[in-house]
């Protein structure tokens, strides 16, 4: 079982892996020198370090790889003996992507850096900041229960690509870390990179977690952040066995408007017996919000904001760009020691915006028939080794009145990159016409 650290890391040159441990279990019989087990490790990069303690049945690699590449690595644990004519054995792999850092020094990339912020939003350390800081990083929730997601978004407009790496998390809970272009009207595009915690602990693990989450560039800047998730057993979930129900009370949850109008306000009136409340905002445009996948973005959509006052939310605003646009508002039980998963409340709700050209030309006398056109980013075939980290390049959408409709494809598929296989991602998107592109398609191969 991993206890703590991730099997699966990127490192810049020079810089220190974060701790990966294993604790073993068995119910074999000693060896003539006493040990249930023994151990051996495969694949490491030179200054990475293995340890086994055959007396705790641990095993732990750190250090610093002197070696740039992609390794794969496997632990091999084993009783020596023969047990009915067969050698008990079992082994668990990772991988150590160690990079070369694109400059000679943090200073000289610094310098030139310019950072742009949200509204609202402090900014990290200089040059990484935090474009949607994570919430939810305290959290205490009973045991079987899953945790209140954390996630949170970062960007660098230095022209480095952000790493992470996740230590301290309860078995059962992981962190991924991904990453989307954004296309802006401007043409200006840049890179938001997600860290999301997500998971439930498993069914022996209980306690308190402090954990940390490292988001590092090419260049040796660093953004942490971190939190304390503490698991409690199911008897002692709640003090107050609490109720969270609500009402809609002004407009509608769903609406359609043209880009550039402002919204119907939407009021929710919150009725609860619960010592206090945590309000979350999730959004998606490829389709209802899936907390599973990585296509919600913490946060309500761009050009909307929601205020939580006397157990009322409201939540208002204008959406400039055309798309569908899905929500999810969750409530959750929130106690002197932090939320309690399991107690929550969502209520949903999708915002449809018009293109205004779209809407114009729809009025006039030739109509909108040309479908848009969607550009694969990158190429349509990638080959992978079993156990590599499979990040999709995606697409681009143009439309001849929409223009960039980039954030409205939808993508389906799935790859399983620890299963060999031929695996396809399909790429559609409609304009606001309601013509349909021809479907892109990747081919991703793991071998």
């Amino acid at each position: 079982e991993l206890i703590d650290g991730s099997n699966s890391q990127t490192v810049i040159l020079g810089n220190s892996i974060s701790s990966i441990n294993y604790q073993l279990t068995t119910d074999c019989p000693a060896d003539a020198n006493g040990n249930s087990l023994n151990s051996s490790a495969e694949g490491l990069p030179d200054g990475v370090t293995y340890s086994f303690s055959s007396e705790n049945n641990t095993i732990s690699i750190n250090g610093t790889p002197t070696t740039q590449g992609t390794f794969n690595y496997s632990l091999n644990y084993y009783n020596s003996q023969t047990i009915e004519n067969s050698t008990v054995s079992a082994s668990v792999s990772g991988q150590i992507a160690v990079q070369q850092s694109t400059t000679s020094t943090a200073t000289t990339n610094t310098s030139s850096c310019t950072i742009s912020s949200p509204s609202g939003v402090p900014p990290g350390p200089f040059p990484l900041r935090a474009a949607d800081g994570p919430g939810n990083t305290d959290q205490t929730i009973a045991l079987g229960a899953s945790i209140v997601d954390i996630s949170g978004v970062y960007i660098s407009n230095c022209g480095d690509a952000l790493f992470a790496s996740a230590s301290g998390l309860p078995s059962g809970v992981t962190m991924t870390f991904s990453n989307n272009t954004v296309n802006q009207d401007n043409g200006v595009n840049y890179t938001v990179y997600t860290a999301l915690i997500a998971g439930t602990p498993s069914s022996q693990t209980t306690g308190t977690y402090n954990y940390t989450v490292t988001i590092n560039d090419t260049s040796s800047n660093t953004f942490t952040y971190g939190g304390t998730i503490t698991v409690i057993e199911s008897s002692t979930n709640s003090s107050t066995s609490c109720s969270i129900s609500s009402s809609l009370i002004n407009g509608q949850a769903s609406q359609t408007v043209t880009a550039g109008e402002a919204i119907a306000n939407i009021g929710y009136d919150i009725t609860t017996d619960c010592y206090g409340l945590l309000v979350s905002q999730y959004y998606s445009k490829v389709g209802p919000v899936d907390y599973s996948t990585n296509s919600d973005t913490s946060g309500l959509p761009p050009g909307l904001s929601m205020t939580f006052s006397n157990n009322i939310v409201n939540i208002s605003g204008t959406i400039t760009v055309s798309g569908n646009y899905y929500y999810d508002v969750v409530l959750t039980e929130n106690t002197t020691t932090g939320p309690i998963a399991y107690n929550t409340i969502t209520f949903s709700g999708t915002i449809t915006v018009l293109s205004a050209t779209s809407t114009s030309t729809t009025s006039s006398s030739t109509a909108d028939t040309t479908p848009p056109v969607i550009t694969l980013t990158g190429s349509s075939t990638i080959n992978l080794t079993v156990g590599d980290t499979f990040t999709d390049p995606g697409a681009t959408a143009t439309d001849d009145v929409d223009g960039n409709i980039t954030s409205s494809i939808s993508i389906s598929g799935s790859v399983d990159t620890s299963t060999a296989g031929t695996y396809t991602i399909s790429y559609n998107v409609s304009d606001t016409a309601g013509n349909a592109a021809t479907e892109a398609q990747r081919t991703v191969i793991v071998q």
